[in-house]
């Protein structure tokens, strides 16, 4: 009897419900600009460069000048008294902007808040080729949703102009 059972179930028990584990999310724009920022500290363009969006509409003659200005940017962000730090993060739809806050630390302190733009394609955030131009924004977005990049960049230089008062 006992091995009836066991061969053949026991009714009214059920098999416990298998679920698939949740698919990965995709990163954040913060997540993407500090992985971005990662590869810029170590003066590696090439690795940065998967994280910038890039399409059709972008002109093919510029993209050699693009990665140029990026090792440039590396090079100089990889130094060991220059030091860039992401403060935060805003988006609004498709549009997303990280503070930079970039330190120059050869005798007298700089600071300098910068945004870096960044566009959703897909599921994928990817920062915009001019990191701080959002017009080039259009590139990727129709009309009606490059006005969350204006939006998003009246966030900025509202953000930029708090962090700057002194406390």
């Amino acid at each position: 009897m006992m091995l009836l059972v066991w061969a053949t179930g026991c009714s009214g028990c059920s098999e416990p419900e298998k679920s698939e584990p949740p698919a990965p999310s995709a990163p954040t724009p913060e997540e993407i600009a500090r992985q971005f920022l990662t590869c810029m500290q170590r003066n590696d363009p090439e690795s940065a460069w998967k994280f910038i969006a890039i399409n059709d509409q972008v002109p093919q003659e510029a993209i050699p000048e693009l990665k140029d200005h990026l090792a440039r940017y590396a090079s100089i962000t990889s130094k060991s008294d220059w030091h860039t730090t992401i403060v935060e993060c805003h988006q609004e739809g498709v549009a997303a902007v990280v503070v930079a806050l970039e330190d120059l630390k050869s005798g007298k302190v700089t600071t300098d808040y910068d945004p870096w733009f960044l566009v959703k394609i897909g599921p994928d955030w990817r920062l915009l080729p001019e990191l701080t131009d959002h017009e080039v924004a259009r590139f990727f977005v129709s009309e009606e949703e490059f006005a969350r990049f204006e939006s998003v960049a009246s966030w900025f230089e509202a953000r930029k102009s708090a962090l700057q008062k002194p406390k």
